[in-house]
């Protein structure tokens, strides 16, 4: 779902998510504010629940696949 993010949001997401990088770290090395920081997060995280949501479905056959494949 990550994937279909814009670029800059999925650059501030993963930073923040997956390197562990606070707001303020991202925003200076972005050049950016700290809210508008805190804003591509909050659309980041409501995209993918929306996702999650609309394509459920297939992320539980995927899920269960690969539990009972692997």
């Amino acid at each position: 779902a990550i994937d279909k993010v814009p670029p800059t949001g999925k650059l501030v997401f993963t930073m923040s998510r997956l390197e562990g990088k606070t707001y303020e770290e991202i925003a200076q090395k972005l050049s950016i504010s700290r809210n508008t920081v805190k804003e591509h997060i909050v659309l980041g995280l409501n995209f993918i629940r929306t996702y999650i949501h609309t394509h459920g479905d297939l992320l539980r056959l995927f899920i269960s696949t690969y539990l009972f494949c692997s």
